[in-house]
């Protein structure tokens, strides 16, 4: 019996700890999905549409770190430099977009979004049966 404990508990913990991976990789994902949006969406506005998009690795979490470059079919002209982001999610579902500048040791916060809640967005979005004359 003491062995059935141990098979059964062990294979809760894995069966949890997938569910959290694929939880975790969803809230990534989004985080990602909206974060690249909002640097598209910046770079629209600045008139900025030849630069290409990289993701780099950073060891928070909460935090993607994104370059901005030129096109490869454009490199070979003068170019300005490559662009850099910060993209920070905080736990009060807000998103803050960051230009960093390098050489000052500084990010500008260029855009800030705030996510309603899950159930706000479905009780906003629903589809509503018109009221009866």
């Amino acid at each position: 019996m003491n062995l059935y404990v141990k098979v059964a508990g062990l294979t809760l913990i894995l069966f949890l700890t997938a569910c959290q991976n694929e939880t975790e990789k969803s809230v990534n994902a989004q985080q990602h999905f909206i974060c690249q949006a909002l640097i598209q969406g910046f770079l629209s506005t600045q008139q900025l549409t030849n630069y290409e998009l990289n993701l780099e690795d950073h060891p928070l979490k909460t935090q993607l770190n994104y370059t901005a470059q030129l096109k490869s079919a454009q490199r070979l002209m003068p170019q300005p430099k490559q662009l850099q982001f910060n993209c920070i999610q905080a736990e009060n579902a807000k998103v803050r977009l960051h230009l960093v500048d390098p050489t000052q040791a500084q990010a500008h916060v260029v855009l800030s979004l705030n996510i309603p809640k899950a159930v706000d967005i479905k009780r906003l979005t629903a589809y509503q049966f018109p009221p009866h004359p």
